[in-house]
């Protein structure tokens, strides 16, 4: 049996892009190629056609090790490997491997039980059923609903006395053929050198670089240290946090940027800040202890990290930043066939070179493009000229543009059926839904899972937000996908003046470096863009008409150029690049596209 077979034994319908990939990734795993890239746009079915001849390998003795984004991808691709082991000619074991934060640590739950007396009835008796379950969190809330305690209040760490489930999750993963997990389990892997595969496959790959920051990067803010000291009532973090604030106003100057090995009072401020810290065991204080360890250990000639004091919303913040964090993965591509997958891998440009070089991964990899012709249907409507920009030159928000962004929000549900409002932030959300009334907001703190199943269950419903850009399938339920802003990485002047160092210390002059920080950002704003676009069309027979309420994203030549439409590209002159995000055979709609609030697309 080879992989066309398998997945024809197995997908609801033939898919000749889909088959396609199958049989290269089936000939690349044969081959002597170490590395693989693959593009493959939004409902090729991509999943199935590498989880068809990794089946097969792993049937035929070799380990392998599927990583994901996100828990959610992480059950899909799961379920894929389920469908297609009942076809295979012979049995292949799977497992998920997920990190102690997934679990519930019945230690912790106790002593909540114990020490709080603000809980009711109810509430007690979810935590008791929780600390019983002592598995998955996921897994408990599904069945009991969600707790009436954060996550992070109730999950493992490493101190927790009672590990089992997670033991014995990690010893099942050990003995499967296939293993599923999250790409801040591999991170972790790559770090302590516990990559034991024969195959690793990283689907949603463009997202490895933000999974790596999280273990390469560290930051205390403000913010952070007030919110210990209060809680605490630290005097000695209070006097040490302010002495620190005191001498950074006056060393950050306007390039808000100061790094640690031009000034030795960074140094000392940071030990005197991670002294005070010393006394709460709690998990926040733990994280601002370590990171403000790896401040103080880092060597200044690294070229790929620096450490520096930048500014930050209600002061100063100490910073630990990496170039490039996903190139902690380059050891674990090492002996070992790796393929990298994402429908936005080469997005634009199809240059899978600087992908490669983020992840630190061969210099060489097979590349493969897979696009489709006929899958769904795309409608276009977009900001008029003379809306205002999101925020003015002091980085303020326009409520002009607030105004702007909730009316488009309305027109698409006026329109009827259900509207996925995608939102940069948190502080998004909140702007839209003070605006508009019957919308699902979704907030800092809250669980994206609750509110999917909310809004599934409304023919008209409304949702909102910032977590939703990648990894959410909503096949055949959405109507409407509005973009309330163009996903740009927001601009910290302190971190890119350390990062603009960084490549300095490489060799790259000024503009140089600064050429190099414009293009991630660019490529970064068309990634996440086209996510964003792609969370429409999940299924062939998908129709969905996409809002852009940002004046930035360019409009179709076809509209500027005729002297009808009295249209010209304003403000989105420079930021022709964000229609590479677009999928090519949308292309036709792109063109005539609706113009928000009138329609000057001309016959």
């Amino acid at each position: 049996m080879n992989a066309e077979e398998l997945l024809r034994a197995v997908a609801l319908s033939p898919r000749s892009a889909q088959d396609a990939i199958a049989g290269e990734i089936e000939e690349f795993l044969a081959g002597g190629e170490q590395a693989m890239c693959v593009n493959a746009e939004t409902g090729v079915g991509k999943t199935l056609a590498y989880a068809a001849p990794a089946a097969l390998a792993a049937g035929g003795g070799r380990k392998v090790v599927v990583s994901t984004h996100t828990t959610q991808q992480l059950e899909q691709v799961l379920g894929a490997f389920d469908r297609l082991a009942a076809a295979l000619p012979s049995p292949v074991s799977r497992a998920r491997r997920l990190g102690r934060a997934n679990f519930l640590s019945p230690g912790r739950i106790a002593r909540i039980l114990a020490n709080r007396d603000d809980l009711d009835e109810v509430a007690r008796a979810m935590l008791e059923a929780a600390r019983e379950h002592r598995g998955l969190i996921d897994e408990f809330e599904i069945d009991h609903g969600l707790l009436p305690v954060p996550r992070a209040d109730i999950c493992l760490t490493a101190s927790c006395a009672d590990q089992r489930a997670y033991d014995a999750q990690r010893e099942e993963a050990g003995a499967a053929d296939i293993v599923v997990q999250t790409h801040a389990m591999s991170v972790l892997d790559a770090i302590r050198g516990a990559v034991s595969a024969d195959i690793a496959i990283y689907d949603e790959a463009d997202a490895l670089p933000s999974a790596a920051a999280g273990f390469a990067e560290a930051r205390v803010t403000p913010l952070d240290l007030a919110a210990v000291a209060e809680r605490y009532d630290l005097a000695d973090l209070e006097e040490a946090a302010a002495a620190f604030e005191d001498w950074a106003g006056r060393a950050v100057g306007a390039e808000k940027v100061v790094f640690k090995q031009d000034h030795p009072e960074a140094v000392r401020h940071a030990e005197a800040v991670r002294a005070a810290l010393d006394g709460p065991e709690d998990e926040h204080a733990r994280d601002l202890r370590r990171a403000l360890g790896a401040f103080l250990r880092l060597d200044p000639a690294k070229t790929w990290r620096g450490a520096a004091v930048t500014a930050a919303p209600g002061g100063h913040a100490f910073e630990v930043l990496a170039l490039d964090p996903a190139r902690i993965l380059r050891r674990s591509y090492e002996g070992r066939k790796t393929l990298f997958v994402s429908a936005t891998l080469a997005v634009g440009s199809g240059d899978f070179g600087p992908f490669l070089r983020t992840v630190g991964g061969p210099c060489e990899a097979r590349p493969l493009r897979a696009e489709i012709v006929n899958f769904g249907g795309m409608t276009f409507a977009l900001a008029d000229r003379p809306v205002p920009k999101p925020f003015d030159e002091d980085r303020e928000r326009d409520p002009a543009f607030d105004e702007y962004a909730a009316g488009v929000l309305r027109a698409a549900m006026a329109e009827g059926g259900r509207t996925l409002a995608l939102a940069p932030s948190f502080a998004d959300v909140d702007e839209v839904a003070r605006r508009v009334e019957g919308v699902i907001a979704h907030r800092r703190g809250e669980r994206l899972a609750a509110h999917l199943e909310t809004f599934k269950g409304s023919a008209n419903g409304a949702l909102v937000t910032p977590a939703a850009w990648a990894g959410t399938d909503l096949p055949g339920l959405l109507d409407h996908v509005a973009i309330l802003r163009v996903p740009f990485p927001p601009p910290e002047a302190g971190r890119a003046g350390l990062l603009r160092r960084l490549l300095e210390s490489r060799g790259h002059d000024g503009a140089n470096a600064d050429g190099i920080l414009f293009d991630r950002n660019r490529r970064e704003a068309v990634r996440r863009l086209a996510q964003g676009l792609g969370r429409g069309i999940r299924g062939p027979d998908d129709r969905v008409k996409l809002w852009i309420a940002d004046p930035r994203f360019p409009l179709p030549d076809a509209l500027v150029r005729d002297e009808r439409s009295l249209l010209g590209q304003g403000l989105a002159a420079r930021h022709r690049y964000l229609a590479d995000a677009i999928p090519r055979r949308f292309t036709n709609a792109y063109e005539c596209a609706e113009i928000f609030p009138r329609d000057a697309c001309v016959p």
